[in-house]
């Protein structure tokens, strides 16, 4: 048995720490559990601070801000919205009215939590049989992280900072949380043909089996109300995960309704007991290695990935003003419908 932990501060701000114990129920067999923390206290937001925002006050003007009023910058600015005789009340009741916009750079404004139970069985490679099992329930929790639109192909992407002035209601669950991932690689070489004629054994003998199996809890869906200006509000009583779930309604959709103009929407950045359709994936291999001569040898593989050609499901509609709000209309990027493939590959 193996007991260890560990704990670091790392320059970026990142706390990490970790508590791991090992023991072997028996020989080849290795088990070990592990709790996993980490937490970003100044966390880099990939998007440009907008350091031009109207004040939440100035919003209960409602259309009065829309109303045109005398351009004070009138024959000092003289091109472009601001150089005409009035501009909109709400231009002058921005921190720098005399410029249409005004962003800083990335900022450390964000924070994250994360904490993590991991267990894997493994059982070394012995009589022609290894297994690795790879368990994870985790939680990520983060806040005014932003994804400056460098999201991975197929993640969820979120509308970003809405109110620069109220960073806090910008934590909510991680778009990158997946709460449960188990990981299944088996590999066996099967026991065929080791002994007797020397054809049958360079036919038969030395194969290899190798299935990878994947199953894990589905993305975060993160809403909008009218694409990226603006989250919906949540509707007291209603419970987003209710109902039986389908296609046409992954979720409750009265849960959340369209907020008032010239107000920010009180909704989480994700749902929070939500998830799209999960991974159930499985691939698999069979190769071998035929030695031809003393320096050359030939490989053959045969593989399937997704070998079921189970479909995953991408994340439903998530602007409440759309008639697709709820719907899932498409099959997820990853994984891709089954592939099959053989290769040959001569070495000398």
């Amino acid at each position: 048995m193996k007991i260890a932990a560990s704990a670091s501060t790392a320059p970026n701000s990142e706390q990490q720490w970790n508590f791991t114990l090992q023991f072997e129920p028996r020989p080849n067999w290795l088990v070990e559990g592990a709790y996993v923390g980490s937490k970003g206290t100044h966390v880099l937001n990939a998007q440009a601070r907008n350091l031009d925002q109207i004040a939440p006050s100035n919003l209960a003007l409602g259309n009065a801000l829309l109303q045109s009023v005398p351009n004070p910058f009138f024959g000092t600015i003289s091109t472009g919205p601001l150089s005409g005789p009035t501009v909109p009340r709400q231009q002058l009741l921005l921190p720098y009215p005399q410029y249409n916009s005004v962003f800083g750079g990335w900022s450390s404004t964000g924070d994250s939590i994360y904490h993590a139970f991991a267990l894997k069985i493994e059982k070394r490679f012995s009589q022609g049989f290894s297994l690795l099992a790879a368990y994870t329930l985790s939680k990520t929790i983060d806040g005014a992280v932003g994804n400056g639109g460098g999201v991975r192909p197929g993640g969820t992407t979120d509308v970003g900072i809405i109110n620069w002035y109220n960073l806090r209601a910008e934590r909510s669950k991680g778009i990158e949380d997946v709460p449960q991932r188990l990981v299944l690689t088996a590999l066996w070489e099967l026991p065929f043909a080791k002994q007797g004629n020397p054809v049958k054994r360079f036919v038969l003998s030395g194969w290899h089996f190798n299935a990878i199996s994947t199953l894990e809890s589905g993305r975060s869906i993160a809403l909008n109300s009218g694409g990226n200006s603006n989250r919906p509000n949540v509707v007291a009583g209603q419970n987003p995960n209710s109902g039986t779930r389908s296609l046409a309604k992954w979720f409750n959709t009265a849960a959340y309704s369209v907020p008032a103009p010239f107000t920010y929407g009180n909704s989480s950045r994700t749902i929070p007991n939500v998830m799209s359709d999960g991974v159930k994936n499985l691939d698999f291999s069979l190769f071998k290695d035929f030695q031809v001569t003393e320096r050359a040898k030939l490989q053959f593989r045969a593989e399937a990935f997704n070998l079921t050609n189970t479909p995953v499901f991408d994340t439903p509609g998530v602007d409440v003003q759309s008639r697709t709000f709820g719907v899932v209309t498409a099959t997820a990027f990853s994984p891709k419908p089954r592939e099959l493939q053989m290769a040959l590959k001569l070495t000398f």
